[in-house]
């Protein structure tokens, strides 16, 4: 099975990401983001990629060490970026369902600091793949050749 062919920027808005496809920005070079959360309305979408070793300086490592960097779109301001609050955590699902419910709540929202938010680029975008149907008789998943690293890309 080969993998996915990406679609172009051209065919895909941040309002139509759904939860667990595969986005590219063009200012993140080679990263892919996961998408881990889209409102209802489509306002709001959480991603996260996990942070590259060589990029993960924390030096003094606990249980609450961020293992993913994140980043919120916000489809009516049209921007991404960070939260603008510290201490939210978008590592667990449970992070990021408190995070995307604080965003709602209007208690939170994308920072508005021109340093910390980019315009929405799109340059690339995986679709979803279908789960893979189980073997009655076998009780498992039929056995695939895909093959993925842990870094977080395809």
């Amino acid at each position: 099975m080969s993998a996915p062919a990406p679609s172009s920027a051209s065919t895909i808005a941040a309002t139509a990401l759904d939860t667990g496809q595969r986005v590219q920005f063009a200012e993140t070079g080679d990263l892919w983001w996961t998408v881990r959360a889209v409102s209802h309305d489509h306002h709001f979408v959480i991603l996260t990629t996990p942070i590259p070793e060589e990029d993960n300086n924390n030096d003094f490592p606990d249980e609450t060490e961020n293992s993913v960097y994140y980043t919120i779109i916000d489809n009516e301001r049209r921007v991404r970026g960070p939260d603008n609050v510290w201490g939210n955590g978008y590592d667990t699902d449970e992070q990021i369902t408190r995070s995307l419910q604080d965003l709602l709540d209007e208690e939170t929202e994308v920072s508005r600091r021109p340093s910390n938010w980019e315009n929405i680029r799109i340059v690339a975008v995986l679709p979803l793949v279908p789960p893979m149907p189980v073997d009655p008789e076998e009780g498992c998943m039929p056995e695939t050749h895909i093959t993925s690293n842990d870094n977080g890309r395809p």
